[in-house]
């Protein structure tokens, strides 16, 4: 856990040095996508609070809270049959699903 952490600390690291002197503002950001049971990493000229999700997020400036749900993860991209709902139609699951947690998202910002 502690190489992978160091990891991305590095390209970021990396992606500042390049990004210096450029306009603007850019954010390095990673994130633990349970449904793919991966660890993903993205770049983005978005500041950390206007990042691409469509599902609520809260950014942490901890890589290893990040990593530690990938490394946690007993079946990576795997749900397991006690854990499937039935879902119905989009109009009727809309009115009363509640919005998940939000889910931790490491931000490095860049300018």
């Amino acid at each position: 856990m502690t190489a992978v952490v160091a990891a991305l600390h590095l390209v970021h690291f990396e992606l500042k040095k390049r990004w210096s002197g450029q306009d603007g503002s850019g954010t390095f950001y990673a994130w633990y996508d349970e449904q793919a049971g991966q660890l993903r990493c993205s770049l983005t000229s978005a500041s950390p609070d206007r990042l691409p999700f469509g599902a609520p997020y809260r950014s942490t400036f901890d890589a290893a809270e990040v990593v530690a749900l990938a490394a946690a993860d007993p079946s990576p991209g795997l749900v397991p049959w006690e854990e499937l709902e039935t879902v119905e139609s989009a109009a009727a699951s809309s009115v009363d699903q509640e919005l998940p947690s939000p889910f931790p998202v490491w931000v490095a910002p860049l300018g």
